[in-house]
């Protein structure tokens, strides 16, 4: 077990760890009572000793690496170790990308080779860093990201990932991106110096979630349900502290307006993705709209309700059913002539929507083509005519936990990894596992 409390530096719970440690002495003094009365004595000491259990830590993690198409079934088994790496290969045994380490595990399956890559914890966060965050974020941000990375980690359920494989993660983003790019210098730099730390709140690992962009605001974490700790993941305004009552409740945002303009007291407010416009139509791309609605909502039937015919006919109109604290559209409408359909998922909300995209404006003043899901859920919109319609947008992802713009620019304004951290993650504090 990894007690460690000596290391803590946060005052309030060196405090709390000091009390206890008393409340413990007096406890033990208390040992010459009845048989029931030592019980309930075991029984309180058992659960102030519990508080104080951190996790263990974790050596190795077990990576599945994607094939070329998004499957896990690679199309064949070439690869060859190269000193302390393995490398696919080509049919003429040349080595294509990035070396792994570790210990590279091949699985033949009759739909093709499935590989897994055993990996140290620290090699896995030095590979996932550049892969998530360029180095010209700075050296703070790259330790907070790395601080996120290792912590995800400690933060996913064992149940999660490719059990078949004891694979906890893949190498993608429906994880972490890993071994995408080479390391540099200043990422071996972040990872080193941030070393088996990781982010905890009552000593368990919290759910690092992070994304690109915000929209100014980051989104509680209830846009996922019950999933994920709103007093953790709370919504927090990432501007100067001249506007830091835009995060009171007594002064709620108008997000119609907001999304429509560039607030100029956001750190972000320079970034690529965040503003952006997006034109859809929903008549010339009605059949692309529907096929998405129909297919997504086989895969998640309780997230997309019908009422009446469903998505039959043409899209009428669009409504906002609910809009979370930070910003992003939690539930939508869709009016078709002959029903309904009620979309309550940010991600899905983005993908039905984005089928019917024709063109794409962002803040940096490019126009990026091949467009297929709206950055975010956090918009707005004008109705035009002949279905079209002008979607106002802010932010890329999700739009929980960090933002790796905001740290980019949280680190430019002075801001440490820790402070960084401390701000996105309500209540969390950096703990060295070492």
């Amino acid at each position: 077990m990894n007690w460690k409390i000596s290391k803590l530096k946060n005052k309030k719970i060196i405090g709390a760890a000091l009390i206890a440690c008393f409340a413990i002495g007096a406890l033990v003094s208390s040992w010459s009572d009845t048989s029931t009365g030592e019980s309930e004595v075991k029984k309180e000491m058992k659960e102030m000793v519990l508080v104080h259990h951190y996790p263990e830590k974790i050596d190795t993690i077990r990576v599945l690496l994607l094939a070329d198409d998004g499957t896990i079934y690679h199309k064949s088994k070439d690869a060859k170790k190269e000193g302390d790496l393995t490398y696919f290969c080509d049919k003429d045994g040349n080595t294509k990308g990035l070396g792994y380490p570790g210990i590279m595990e091949i699985h033949s399956e009759a739909q093709g080779y499935v590989f897994v890559n055993e990996v140290d914890v620290e090699d896995y966060v030095a590979r996932v860093l550049p892969s998530e965050m360029p180095e010209s974020f700075g050296l703070n941000a790259l330790k907070a990201q790395a601080i996120c990375a290792r912590t995800y980690i400690y933060s996913l359920s064992k149940e999660r990932g490719y059990m078949d494989y004891n694979a906890l993660v893949d190498d993608s983003i429906n994880f972490q991106e890993y071994n995408k790019l080479p390391t540099t210098t200043l990422s071996d730099q972040a990872c080193q110096e941030t070393h088996g730390q990781i982010l905890v709140k009552n000593y368990s690992a919290v759910e690092s979630l992070y994304h690109s962009t915000s929209c100014g605001f980051t989104q509680t974490g209830d846009i996922f349900g019950n999933k994920y700790d709103t007093e953790l993941l709370q919504s927090k305004y990432i501007g100067v502290p001249a506007t830091a009552d835009k995060n009171s409740a007594a002064h709620p945002i108008d997000f119609d307006s907001y999304l429509r303009t560039v607030d100029n007291f956001a750190f972000e407010k320079d970034e690529k993705y965040f503003r952006w416009m997006i034109r859809i139509n929903v008549d010339e791309k009605l059949d692309s709209i529907k096929n998405r609605i129909i297919s997504m909502k086989e895969d998640d039937p309780k997230n997309i309700i019908y009422e009446g015919d469903g998505p039959s006919g043409k899209i009428t109109h669009m409504d906002l059913v609910e809009r979370s604290k930070g910003g992003a559209i939690t539930s939508l409408m869709l009016t078709f002539e002959n029903g309904t359909v009620t979309i309550s998922d940010q991600l899905e909300i983005r993908r039905i929507l984005g089928a019917g995209i024709t063109q794409v404006f962002l803040n940096d003043g490019s126009r990026p083509e091949g467009v297929t899901s709206l950055y975010s859920s956090a918009f707005t919109w004008d109705v035009g005519q002949n279905g079209n319609y002008v979607l106002y947008g802010g932010g890329y992802g999700h739009g929980v936990g960090m933002s790796q713009y905001g740290a980019k620019d949280l680190s430019e304004a002075g801001f440490s990894y820790t402070d960084i951290l401390e701000f996105f993650y309500t209540d969390a504090i950096v703990y060295p596992l070492d």
